[in-house]
């Protein structure tokens, strides 16, 4: 299974930040599993902003402004275990609760939407049997489901800048061409492309991906694909 990461230096004179300053994001800790608590780093002081009816909390994620943060809550009650989507702001106010079983999510850049996959829960290979895309748009107040092709989701990431806004995905299909996607917002159309990751920088003039071979992140223009960089792990 191929790593994923996040590189929160810029590399080679400003050729790839995968991630801006952390400076104004909250920091947030589960405690118990099931309880979410905002840290404050100055004094040391934590406050309780969320505590979930089920046992456990999984993939806490701020928004790229820090004014909202989601998560996912699972309910080990059923015979396979349900996951729930909700996002919250700062004050621990719920603002929004997504379709049953939400399995993986990113939020947009600009901190107004966020897009999420469903499906139900599997043993074995696949992490998931897939049964929807949705996107949510805070501002509008409105969520949208996403018309899909036959593809099995894993991972997604969205990329918007000057040239594209699109949501990248990554799949465990069987046909290479199919394994990694994206979904065109202007167009609303999905499209493969020739990269081996979703990684994709802010700018989108570059990728990385994780190499076995080397332990290293490998970092490659996107149109050119060809390598530009190493960083060793």
């Amino acid at each position: 299974m191929r790593s994923h990461f996040t590189i929160v230096c810029t590399l080679l004179s400003s050729l790839l930040c995968m991630v801006g300053s952390l400076a104004a994001q909250p920091v947030l800790q589960i405690r118990g599993y099931n309880q979410l608590h905002l840290l404050d780093l100055g004094s040391g002081s934590e406050t309780l902003l969320y505590t979930s009816p089920f046992p456990e909390i999984r993939t806490v994620k701020v928004s790229p402004d820090g004014s909202l943060f989601a998560l996912l809550e699972i309910d080990h009650s059923q015979p396979k275990p349900v996951n729930h989507l909700k996002v919250f702001n700062t004050s621990g106010t719920l603002v929004y609760e997504g379709q049953p079983d939400a399995r993986r999510y990113t939020w947009g850049p600009q901190s107004n939407r966020l897009a999420y996959f469903t499906g139900t829960f599997r043993e074995g290979e696949r992490p998931f049997n897939f049964t929807g895309f949705y996107m949510q748009d805070f501002l509008l107040d409105k969520e949208t489901a996403i018309p899909t092709q036959d593809f099995k989701p894993f991972a997604l990431n969205w990329v918007s800048n000057s040239t594209e806004d699109a949501i990248y995905i990554e799949s465990i299909a069987e046909e290479p061409a199919k394994r990694f996607l994206r979904y065109n917002l202007l167009r609303e159309t999905f499209e493969t492309i020739p990269f081996t990751s979703i990684e994709v920088s802010p700018d989108g003039q570059f990728y990385s991906d994780y190499e076995v071979s080397c332990r290293c992140v490998q970092i490659f223009d996107r149109s050119t694909l060809a390598e530009r960089s190493r960083v060793q792990l």
